[in-house]
């Protein structure tokens, strides 16, 4: 019976990793050594009006991708201080797709303060064929809360069943 037990606990695990995600979003997977590296950037305060000051994020955000191979990038708040907001929110998009890195956006206090509120700064985002982010539930208070979902590449379980390790 406990060896019967261990084969199904086994294969709901096994399938857990092996699910698919429904939507055309890139899936978040750990890489096959069982690592998954995350870029984080806060702060940005991109502004528009500051053309090399743009362009100093944007070099740093490339050099940082390059060197690191991030699997995915966070921008955790204060990320456009623009005006228009959409152009800067359009321009990050656009670097994202460049770069060809997943990303999510959490918002900060100064995020909706440019002309457009959190609603409408994910609508842009969430047009993004490899934004993974979502403005989360309406039961819940606020834009943008979330869970990413990763996915394991493991297909072999190892369990110790009664000082024996079973593949």
């Amino acid at each position: 019976m406990k060896k019967f037990l261990f084969f199904i606990a086994a294969a709901i695990v096994a399938a857990g990793c092996a699910t698919q995600s429904t939507t055309d979003k890139p899936e978040l997977r750990f890489r096959e050594d069982g690592t998954f590296k995350i870029a984080q950037y806060t702060d940005l305060h991109w502004e528009e009006e500051d053309p090399e000051g743009v362009e100093v994020i944007k070099n740093i955000i490339r050099d940082v991708t390059k060197a690191e191979k991030p699997d995915l990038i966070i921008f955790t708040g204060d990320v456009i201080c623009t005006s228009p907001a959409e152009t800067g929110w359009r321009n990050l998009i656009s670097l994202m797709n460049e770069l060809g890195v997943p990303y999510a956006v959490t918002m900060g206090n100064h995020d909706p303060e440019f002309k457009l509120t959190r609603d409408e700064i994910f609508d842009i985002l969430e047009a993004d064929p490899i934004f993974v982010g979502e403005k989360g539930p309406e039961e819940i208070s606020g834009v943008g809360n979330y869970v990413l979902d990763f996915y394991c590449p493991f297909s072999k379980l190892c369990v110790d069943t009664e000082k024996r390790f079973v593949l």
